[in-house]
C-alpha cells in the first residue's frame, strides 16, 4: 500500500477500537444513544462463557463480530499489506451485515433500525462506517511507485591521460588520414594518398 495512506488506515484502525471499547454497540431498549449502558466491552468478555437471556447473545455477537476485524485491521495496517487490509475489512463488512440481518431475522429489523427505543446503537453504525471508509481508502491507493525524473544521465567513456603529458588543446591534436595513416597538414584532401576528407 502507498506509504502516503498507510497513516491514515491506522488511525481509522485505532479509532475502530476505541469504538468497539467505548462506545455503545448493543444496549436493550437503549436506543441509539442510550444513556446508561447496561453492558460495557470489558463486561461482554465476562459474559461469554454465562448462559443467559437471549439479549446477552446478541451483546456478545454484535460486540465480538466488531472487535475482532478491529483489531486485525489494526494489524494488517501495520503490516503495509494492501491485500490482507482490504480482506479484513471485507470480512468485517460481511460480518457486519450478517448480525444486522440474523438479528432483524430473530426479532424484527424495526428495532434494528429504531433510533429512538431499539437495541443497536451509535458504535454499531459507526464500525460500518469505519470499515466501509476504509475499504474505500485501501482500494483507492495506489503502489509507491519509486520517482523516476531524477536519473542520472549515461556517462560517455573517456580513456585515462597519461600523467606524463598534460592533455592537448583541440586545435593542437595532431589528425591523420583515416585511409593511410598520414600526419594531416590540413585541406579537404590528404597529401599522401588522396583521399578526400569531410
Amino acid at each position: 500500500m502507498n506509504k502516503s495512506v498507510q497513516p491514515v488506515l491506522i488511525t481509522l484502525s485505532v479509532f475502530a477500537l476505541v469504538n468497539v471499547m467505548f462506545v455503545p454497540i448493543f444496549d436493550v431498549w437503549g436506543g441509539l444513544f442510550p444513556s446508561d449502558v447496561d453492558y460495557n466491552f470489558f463486561d461482554v468478555f465476562k459474559m461469554i462463557s454465562k448462559d443467559g437471556d437471549a439479549w446477552r447473545k446478541w451483546v456478545v455477537q454484535f460486540t465480538i463480530t466488531i472487535f475482532v476485524p478491529s483489531l486485525i485491521m489494526f494489524v494488517a495496517s501495520l503490516t503495509g499489506s494492501k491485500g490482507f487490509f482490504v480482506t479484513v475489512n471485507v470480512i468485517g463488512i460481511l460480518l457486519w451485515i450478517r448480525q444486522i440481518v440474523d438479528y432483524g431475522m430473530d426479532n424484527d429489523f424495526d428495532g434494528s433500525f429504531d433510533f429512538e427505543n431499539g437495541n443497536v446503537s451509535i458504535g454499531t453504525w459507526i464500525a460500518i462506517g469505519i470499515f466501509v471508509i476504509s475499504l474505500i481508502i485501501a482500494l483507492s491507493s495506489r503502489k509507491s511507485i519509486p520517482n523516476t525524473t531524477h536519473q542520472p544521465q549515461p556517462q560517455t567513456y573517456q580513456p585515462p591521460l597519461e600523467m606524463s603529458q598534460p592533455p592537448m588543446p583541440e586545435q593542437d591534436k595532431v589528425k591523420v588520414c583515416p585511409k593511410c595513416g598520414s600526419k594531416m597538414v590540413g585541406g579537404s584532401f590528404c597529401t599522401n594518398c588522396g583521399t578526400r576528407l569531410f
